[in-house]
């Protein structure tokens, strides 16, 4: 068994009364209903520690009491949650790294927009345009999620590589809706060089690859259903779904 320092087990003490105070406040700011005793007693065990009472065995069994009340009252926010949010350099730059990956896919949707226009035939021009569309709707919405979740510091570890998947997915969608939809009318749109010239319906399959990238969780989500609902019928279903759910209710 691997003893710590003093100063190491000093100082996880400290940043666990720290973040607990933290996430008190946050119930606070945030009219959270929550028990007298617990907001006593986190501050007690906080003042205590600031003017260096011991720490000890029971102390730190009141403060995990504490915390498990109040998370009760604050979840999804929690003491590891605030943690990643506040101080992890993931949590702190999600939001602004969204915002400079839209930015650049901004400007490539606009090159490939304006190279499938000026090209003649335009090549692979319209694809990359449906991918970068796909890729932008994914981005606004995985922008409103990370903005939910900032503002409520409930950014955890897990959440920045399936929303990096979301934007994967975003263009994967984007394809698939050129091929599948849209691709006579972004042939219209290289001939007629305005969306003026379209139809209505036209303009919505142009318009597909971002509506799809946007919902790309309902698409996808859609998908599954229908596949399940065919390995069903043909008795080809796969187990692992009820193999993880029994696990869980052992």
């Amino acid at each position: 068994m691997i003893k710590l320092p003093e100063n190491a087990i000093e100082d996880q003490v400290a940043k666990r009364i720290k973040r607990s105070y933290s996430l008190l406040k946050y119930a606070i700011n945030n009219n959270l209903q929550i028990d007298p005793s617990v907001i006593k007693g986190i501050n007690e065990i906080k003042f205590g520690y600031d003017n260096k009472q011991e720490w000890d065995a029971e102390k730190s069994a009141r403060l995990d009491s504490y915390i498990l009340e109040l998370t009760k009252v604050t979840y999804p926010t929690t003491l590891y949650t605030l943690k990643y949010t506040l101080e992890s350099p993931f949590g702190k730059y999600a939001l602004p790294g969204v915002l400079v990956v839209t930015l650049l896919t901004v400007i490539l949707a606009g090159a490939s927009c304006y190279l499938m226009m000026a090209t003649s035939p335009p090549g692979f021009w319209p694809m990359v345009l449906s991918m970068s569309l796909g890729m932008l709707g994914a981005e606004l919405s995985l922008f409103f999620v990370f903005l939910g979740l900032a503002k409520e510091l409930a950014l955890s570890e897990g959440d920045v590589p399936k929303q990096i998947a979301r934007i994967v997915l975003g263009a994967m969608v984007g394809y698939l809706s050129y091929v599948l939809f849209s691709m006579d009318s972004f042939g219209q749109l290289v001939e007629s060089k305005t969306l003026g010239a379209l139809t209505d319906t036209q303009k919505i399959y142009v318009s597909l690859p971002f509506l799809m990238g946007y919902s790309v969780r309902l698409v996808f989500g859609v998908l599954n259903k229908a596949i399940k609902s065919v390995e069903l019928t043909l008795g080809l279903e796969d187990k692992s779904d009820e193999l993880a759910l029994r696990s869980k209710l052992k």
